[in-house]
């Protein structure tokens, strides 16, 4: 494919796929390096100009990458962002183990909780957390959390906390999905919380029990069963059980302690 944005950006190859559109290198005027997304604008559920909304009211967020431009080239929607380096199933992917350390894992969990708090005070909730939407800089140390093709408002209009809507279906990646959203409830704070947790035990272990089932039943059941017999906690450090117990307390509306949950995983990391 060969096409011009907006008189400046150059699509190169195609790098991947978010859950609307693809994704593509490129390069500005200067040969700068950037990501850009595209969607055709003839699809049946158009998402990437409201994606690019939710970027534009999140620009200067720590942990959001920086959008450069957006707008329709042709047939297509676009959004060009700043390129950043690796995500974190790929970088999973090329530990000889297919896992990380867990210190490595507390590390990231840490961050990813203050990128989470960020996001979740400019008003959003993502509801697609998932190694996949975790990327590190260019340079593999700084940590950025992207794709908000699914994500929502926490507030309406008026400035109040929406009500939930509990006649949903799933939203968002079977795997890393709340109880919650598997059982059509509404997706606040707690649930991008509790899909951290499942992000955090998957990358230290390299598997989750039910990553290989099929159907949102199954998946379901093999979850609960896991949590609430505590098999999902064996071998792995305390810190786990009581970040799952805590999340798992929360209201839909309630805002989560992030630093009681960064400090559950700071003191393990220094022990």
């Amino acid at each position: 494919m060969s096409i011009d944005i907006n008189r400046r950006y150059k699509l190169g190859s195609r790098i991947g796929a978010g859950a609307f559109g693809e994704i593509y290198e490129g390069s500005d005027e200067d040969g700068n390096p950037v990501a850009i997304k595209l969607e055709q604008r003839s699809c049946e559920y158009p998402q990437l100009l409201y994606e690019s909304r939710i970027y534009h009211e999140l620009q200067g967020t720590p942990g959001i990458p920086k959008m450069v431009y957006s707008g329709t080239e042709g047939s297509y929607n676009v959004m060009v962002l700043e390129r950043l380096g690796s995500d974190l199933e790929t970088i999973l992917q090329s530990k000889s183990q297919g896992k990380i350390s867990l210190e490595e894992t507390f590390k990231f969990g840490e961050e990813a909780l203050t990128i989470l708090e960020n996001f979740h005070n400019q008003g959003f909730v993502h509801r697609d957390i998932k190694p996949d939407n975790f990327l590190t800089d260019s340079e593999g140390r700084g940590l950025y959390l992207i794709d908000f093709g699914l994500s929502k408002y926490l507030r309406d209009s008026k400035g109040h906390h929406i009500e939930p809507n509990n006649r949903k279906n799933l939203t968002g990646t079977p795997r890393y999905a709340s109880i919650a959203n598997h059982k059509g409830r509404d997706q606040g704070r707690r649930d991008d919380l509790e899909s951290l947790g499942y992000v955090m035990i998957y990358l230290l272990r390299g598997s989750l029990p039910w990553q290989e089932l099929s159907g949102y039943g199954n998946i379901l059941r093999n979850k609960q069963s896991m949590l609430s017999s505590g098999k999902m906690f064996k071998d792995v450090p305390p810190s786990f059980y009581k970040y799952f117990k805590y999340v798992s307390s929360l209201g839909f509306s309630d805002r989560p302690d992030y630093s009681y949950l960064r400090r559950l995983l700071k003191r393990r990391r220094e022990k």
